[in-house]
């Protein structure tokens, strides 16, 4: 009976499939008649993108001993697809076309347009670095799927959910005992993580290098080969967009490299490659710094023009209904205050309006489970050092604490800090007990590659 029930149900499925398809390729068809190509563009593209990551999805639920991860892979998915539906929204009905997408989807098709013909030295509109690779990189995308907002929302949606991903994958290579699970339902489902990198802007390209630069550096402070590509990658995708924050998290990097216990046993060669990992850190590090500079308009890199530049960089945010009075760090007393400001704001007595209502739900389900982590902080102390990881989000949350803190707008606030809250969020996954804090486990070849 088996044998002959599964090649009916095989051969059921197969015909049922090329029935969707078929119904599906004739609605496309329709669509293209009565809609412009912002919609049946996006009806081809999409599906597309699912089939594409239909494989990935799989092989990243593979890589896990937990059967129930792919499920919350999926899920996380397929909600990061509804966060993207109500980024559009929030973008178009709620604030009219004024958000930043429309000028990227305007500019896109018109670059996308010159590209195609062979005009590659288009007018973008302002410096290469920041908004303006934003507009070139949809414009290339545009140029290979035709212009349709749609299109950009879900690709840069996608994007960031692999940014995501590779943050967990960063986790799980750095600690191996940390609580896995708590940082996944963290990282993926934390309301932030969801909504603000789930449309066409810089949120989404940030998340995306950040993620792959959080698994480069995993894999090179805890003793892995095959971290150039995936660090690189990252930092170079976060440096054309802002490089300040590249500038932060390669200091992070450094740091904990120099600070922290190496994790390969001691060899003949060890001395030559400190040396040239102390050289490629010197050099990324001046790279980094001269184009964050260049970027804050700092002629000279020094303590005292760098808080200059932050400060008129955090006056332009004072502006609109979400504007606050904000206290920058002045000196060590003030962090634990700015902190709370970055990481928690808005706080309840500051809402007027439902979007400021949720981000303060946000803030107070943040606060209870920092409350709730505290007995695992405790073990910090014995681990910082032993897992250079730790010490790189630490730095790295710190640096970020330090520019932001002089943001007086809580809008642009609440959405600038999913660039920190997925280091933050390590620390509330930590193991129960400092011995569980081990350096990381060897990792084989094949999961030491770019986990997609």
């Amino acid at each position: 009976m088996p044998t002959t029930t599964a090649p009916r149900i095989a051969s059921a499925v197969a015909v049922g499939g090329v029935v969707v398809v078929t119904l599906y390729g004739g609605f496309v068809s329709w669509a293209a008649g009565w809609a412009s190509y912002d919609v049946w563009g996006a009806l081809v593209v999409v599906p597309l993108l699912l089939l594409i990551s239909a494989p990935m999805l799989a092989r990243a639920g593979r890589r896990e001993a937990d059967p129930r991860f792919l499920t919350l892979l999926v899920l996380a998915f397929g909600l990061k697809a509804l966060a993207t539906v109500g980024r559009y929204l929030m973008a178009f009905a709620l604030y009219d076309g004024s958000a930043d997408a429309a000028g990227y989807d305007a500019n896109g098709a018109r670059l996308a347009e010159s590209y195609r013909e062979g005009i590659f030295d288009a007018e973008i509109g302002r410096d290469f670095i920041g908004t303006g690779f934003i507009r070139v990189l949809t414009g290339v995308l545009y140029a290979i799927t035709g212009p349709s907002i749609f299109v950009a929302y879900a690709v840069f949606s996608w994007l960031g959910f692999w940014g995501l991903y590779f943050l967990f994958r960063a986790f799980r290579v750095a600690m191996p005992d940390g609580d896995a699970r708590r940082y996944a339902l963290l990282v993926l489902f934390l309301p932030s993580m969801l909504f603000w990198p789930s449309g066409l802007g810089k949120e989404a390209w940030m998340t995306f290098g950040i993620g792959l630069a959080a698994y480069g550096s995993a894999l090179l402070l805890s003793g892995h080969r095959h971290w150039v590509a995936p660090l690189l990658l990252g930092l170079v995708a976060t440096g054309v967009v802002r490089p300040h924050v590249t500038a932060a998290l390669f200091a992070a990097v450094a740091a904990a490299y120099l600070l922290g216990r190496q994790q390969r046993p001691p060899t003949e060669l060890t001395p030559l490659a400190r040396a040239v990992g102390v050289s490629l850190i010197a050099l990324g590090g001046l790279i980094s710094i001269t184009q964050a500079a260049a970027f804050l308009n700092v002629d000279d890199v020094s303590v005292s023009n760098i808080d200059a530049a932050i400060d008129e960089t955090a006056q332009q945010t004072d502006t609109g209904g979400s504007a606050f009075d904000a206290d920058g760090v002045n000196s060590p007393m003030d962090f634990p205050v700015a902190a709370a400001s970055v990481l928690f704001r808005p706080f309840v007595f500051e809402v007027d309006n439902a979007q400021m209502l949720l981000a303060a739900a946000e803030g107070i389900l943040l606060m209870v489970l920092v409350a709730l982590s505290l007995p695992r902080m405790r073990t910090l102390a014995g681990g910082l050092r032993r897992q250079p990881y730790l010490l790189m989000c630490l730095v790295y949350a710190g640096l970020f604490i330090y520019a932001f803190s002089n943001f007086s707008n809580l809008g642009i606030l609440t959405r600038e800090r999913v660039q920190v809250l997925p280091f933050v969020l390590v620390f509330l996954a930590l193991p129960r007990t400092a011995r569980s804090i081990r350096p990381p486990k060897r990792i084989t070849t094949t999961q030491e590659g770019v986990p997609v």
